[in-house]
């Protein structure tokens, strides 16, 4: 005699319990979207960025939950006067959430920008003697061209993909602090140096003190295959960074490898080269920069 055999109980109660859960669930990650301050938080982000750069202003398009303790955000960027200073196809930040409790504030970020992609950490100590905003990422991929000043410039600098990290810290009432360093970067000068229209570098260090009515380089070395050149000085902030001015000194050196070259012959011949390297400046704008020689 055979019988059939009855469902267990809990079995059933199982499935209502995840159906129950489920819908919560459902209805939880709505509520966030609906219900999301996303004016809240772009004004939150405008005052922060106030904070760290008095007169930049920010753009984000738009805003939306990251779970389980971030946000994202689409088409947002800085400006200065209304001329672009970055710009990113969407940025993630998440907070890491036990900082939260401390008196310093980590927040994690990755990106997009400029065809290429970014990660790092920002941090913020409201109170204390380590009061201070940090910055640190790295980047690779970035496609400078797209940056909305290169593209309306005179001369098309070429410039390749751009890998590399950036630090930056500021404390309040100081200026802020960056350091920058690229590898394998290849540039086209605006007109011949020194018989040079391109040039590739296997690294570019540079450190900055950033106010608000401009930069002060306080150095910028750039290593090359062909020659080596230090450069140092201030940039004033124009309208936007095209017509920024440039007030800038510098070193150029050339390898010895690169003296057996034939077109540097009557350079060379001249005694412009000595050992210490010939001086020069750069003036003009960053749109139209013009190259001499120094007294």
């Amino acid at each position: 005699m055979f019988y059939r055999r009855k469902p267990l109980k809990f079995k059933s109660a199982w499935k209502k319990a995840a159906a129950y859960a489920l819908c919560f669930a459902a209805a939880a990650l709505a509520f966030v979207y609906w219900l999301f301050p996303a004016d809240l938080i772009r004004d939150a982000i405008a005052s922060r960025a106030e904070k760290i750069a008095p007169g930049v202003e920010t753009r984000v398009e738009k805003i939306a939950p990251a779970l389980p303790a971030g946000i994202r955000l689409k088409q947002a960027g800085l400006y200065l006067d209304g001329g672009e200073l970055i710009y990113f196809d969407h940025l993630k930040v998440t907070a890491r959430i036990f900082s939260l409790m401390g008196s310093r504030r980590r927040f994690d970020f990755t990106g997009a920008l400029y065809d290429g992609g970014l990660f790092g950490e920002i941090s913020f100590q409201e109170n204390g003697p380590g009061k201070e905003t940090r910055l640190d990422c790295r980047f690779s991929g970035v496609n400078a061209a797209r940056h909305a000043a290169v593209r309306r410039m005179s001369w098309n600098p070429g410039l390749h993909p751009l890998n590399g990290r950036l630090s930056f810290r500021k404390k309040p009432g100081d200026p802020g602090r960056a350091a920058l360093f690229l590898t394998d970067v290849r540039i086209n000068f605006p007109q011949a140096v020194f018989g040079i229209e391109r040039a590739a570098f296997s690294a570019i260090e540079a450190e900055a003190v950033l106010k608000t009515d401009g930069a002060t380089i306080a150095k910028c070395v750039m290593k090359g295959n062909q020659a080596e050149i230090e450069i140092s000085g201030s940039v004033l902030y124009g309208r936007d960074i095209r017509t920024s001015a440039l007030r800038l000194n510098g070193v150029f050196r050339i390898k010895d490898a690169w003296k057996e070259d034939g077109g540097l012959a009557g350079l060379l011949a001249g005694g412009l080269f000595g050992d210490g390297g010939v001086r020069f400046r750069v003036r003009g704008t960053l749109a139209n920069p013009r190259f001499s020689l120094a007294e």
